[in-house]
């Protein structure tokens, strides 16, 4: 996975964009049409706070994330339901 500068731009490690994809709560394509596709990830960093990633997906098997920061509260509908723990 590689990671634009522009990832970078909120403050955002690579150490916790890495643990937020390897994490993801949610993965959904954004159906716009647009090339390379791009999908949007919700996931947690490694102390458990909730980001959002952008991937883009190129036609030659790379896909780079070029967005990351805290996740916005527009996203938290789109979670699953966490099960509580056993």
């Amino acid at each position: 996975m590689e990671i634009h500068r522009s990832a970078h731009k909120h403050g955002v490690t690579d150490r916790q964009i890495l643990h937020a994809l390897d994490h993801a709560r949610l993965v959904a394509d954004l159906d716009d049409d647009t090339t390379p596709a791009r999908t949007l990830v919700l996931g947690p960093d490694p102390a458990g706070n909730m980001l959002e990633l952008i991937v883009l997906h190129f036609d030659d098997g790379r896909d780079m994330v070029i967005h990351a920061m805290p996740m916005r509260r527009q996203y938290e509908n789109l979670l699953p339901p966490q099960e509580p723990p056993t």
